[in-house]
Order: structure tokens, then C-alpha cells, then sequence
């Protein structure tokens, strides 16, 4: 099968890029947390930060920044939760939904639980850590495992399944609004799958230049699962990868020239046998799954 000039591929890589970017804003521009089943907003899991030898780390000043990320310069956790993505929740919600004002006013009470219960657990985190030598280069080390939790909470959303604004929208909704609710999750999953496999696809073609068919048809195969990854944006690729790797052989080497084969065949190869960490988040899920 002939492959067609680079520069049609080096096309395809940056339309496709356009519109992951164009995807993801749509996904972003709805609430953070609108969705039961919304990713984590952070897209790599950082390691404790790097002391520099002999430094001070001020971890009660840094506190903030490392749970909240991007958004730890606020001055008022609680005001900046309140007053942004309980408001955005909702008013996604009511957008779908058409929500009575009663129902407003109980699902804000429900995420304002979630949210002081959240900020409490934080509260206790920096008083534990004001009781460490902050002198001890290896402070910070011994601390993380305990901050990271925390931080992980923030990224996957405080108000998804497993909160109490996720039990109280279940009971408050009536049937009609939780199906139009319903029916706005599994678009959206639909949209991040198409884009995830979009993303890696665009990685296979560094390496192994494809025509529009074949990319189409590995595509489909990526797709055809009706699952979708449950992690962060980096190991979703790197899950992707690890599915192409081990497709059956005959399933996919009529798709490719003998040249594409072997480019193929070395770029999976270093994907077969790798193990991932843990991460308690990394899932995966049928596509009716926590949707209600």
C-alpha cells in the first residue's frame, strides 16, 4: 500500500491537533466539574518537588500551589469555590436541566458540604505540617504522600460521583432532567475518547506516516472498544499506545506497506511490555457507567 507524501501527513497532524484544541476547549468551557465522570483537570502526576541540596523548602507558603495547582494563589480558597465552580456547576445544570429554584438552592447547599469538607481535610494538612522541621531537607519527601491525596481531589472534581452534590443531584432531578443530563454526559465522553485517540494517533504518525484510510481504519479499531480511559491526559496516550501494541497481528498488519509494518512494529514494541503505575484513578469504563 503506497503512502502518500509526508506533507499530507504533517496536514492531518496539525488539523488534528486543531481540533483536540478545539475539543478540549469545548469540554473545558463547560464547569470543571460538571459531569460525574469528568477527567482530572491536571495532566501529569508530579512527583514531590525537587529540593535544591542544602535549600529551604517553605512548605506552609507552598502549600497551597501544590493542592491547587495553577489556582493556589487565591486568597480565600473557599470564596474562589463558591463563587466560581459551585456557580458554574449549577448553571450548567440549570442550562440542561431547568432547574426550579428549590433545586438550585439544595444542590448549592450539597456542594458547599463538599467543598468545607474538603477544605477542612486541607486545613488539618497544614497544620500537620506546621508541626514539621522545616529544616529537614527530607521534610517534604516524608509529606507528600500525604499532600497528594489532597491535590488529587482538587483535580478530579470535588463534586463528582462519590460526593454528597453528586447523591443530592441524583435524588433532586426528576426523570426528564436526568435524562437530558444523561444524554450531555455521554456526548461529552464520546468527544474526549474521539480526541484521546485523535492525540495518539497523531503520535503514531511522527513515526509511521499514514493515508487518510489507514488512519480512519486504526481509528475505528481504537474506538470500536466503546470504552473509555479513566486517568490523566498523559497515561490515556500512553494506554492508547499499549492497546495498539498488542492488537492481534493479522488484525492489523494488512492495513500497512511492508515499510510502515516495520516502522510500526518498532514503535509499539516499546510500548508491549510496559507496566504503569498505579494510579487509583485509571480506569476502564463501559460507556453507561456512572451516568445516572
Amino acid at each position: 500500500m503506497p503512502v502518500r507524501d509526508r506533507s499530507e501527513s504533517t496536514l492531518r497532524r496539525k488539523a488534528g491537533a486543531l481540533l483536540c484544541g478545539v475539543v478540549g476547549l469545548a469540554i473545558v468551557a463547560a464547569p470543571a466539574h460538571a459531569a460525574p465522570d469528568d477527567e482530572a483537570i491536571a495532566a501529569d502526576e508530579p512527583a514531590a518537588p525537587a529540593a535544591v541540596a542544602g535549600a529551604h523548602v517553605d512548605i506552609m507558603a507552598n502549600l497551597n500551589n501544590w493542592v491547587f495547582g495553577g489556582h493556589g494563589v487565591v486568597m480565600n480558597p473557599e470564596d474562589h469555590f463558591l463563587g466560581l465552580q459551585v456557580e458554574l456547576q449549577i448553571d450548567e445544570l440549570e442550562r440542561l436541566c431547568k432547574l426550579t429554584v428549590a433545586q438550585r438552592e439544595k444542590l448549592k447547599r450539597a456542594a458547599t458540604i463538599d467543598t468545607r469538607r474538603f477544605l477542612a481535610d486541607l486545613e488539618a494538612m497544614r497544620q500537620r505540617c506546621a508541626e514539621l522541621d522545616q529544616n529537614d531537607p527530607q521534610v517534604l519527601n516524608q509529606i507528600w504522600p500525604q499532600i497528594q491525596p489532597l491535590r488529587d481531589r482538587f483535580a478530579s472534581g470535588l463534586y463528582n460521583e462519590g460526593s454528597f452534590f453528586a447523591k443530592v443531584r441524583r435524588q433532586t432531578l426528576t426523570p426528564e432532567q436526568a435524562a437530558s443530563y444523561r444524554a450531555e454526559v455521554i456526548e461529552r465522553r464520546e468527544l474526549r475518547r474521539r480526541a484521546d485517540v485523535a492525540m495518539t494517533l497523531m503520535m503514531v504518525e511522527e513515526k509511521v506516516p499514514l493515508t487518510d484510510a489507514q488512519h480512519a481504519k486504526l481509528a475505528e479499531i481504537l474506538l470500536e472498544t466503546g470504552r473509555e480511559i479513566r486517568t490523566t491526559h498523559q497515561l490515556k496516550t500512553w494506554m492508547l499506545m499499549i492497546q495498539l501494541s498488542k492488537l492481534p497481528e493479522e488484525r492489523v498488519k494488512p492495513l500497512f506497506d511492508e515499510r510502515q509494518w516495520r516502522l510500526f512494529l518498532k514503535l509499539t514494541a516499546q510500548y508491549r511490555n510496559v507496566v504503569l503505575p498505579v494510579d487509583p484513578r485509571a480506569r476502564m469504563r463501559e460507556e453507561e457507567d456512572d451516568v445516572d
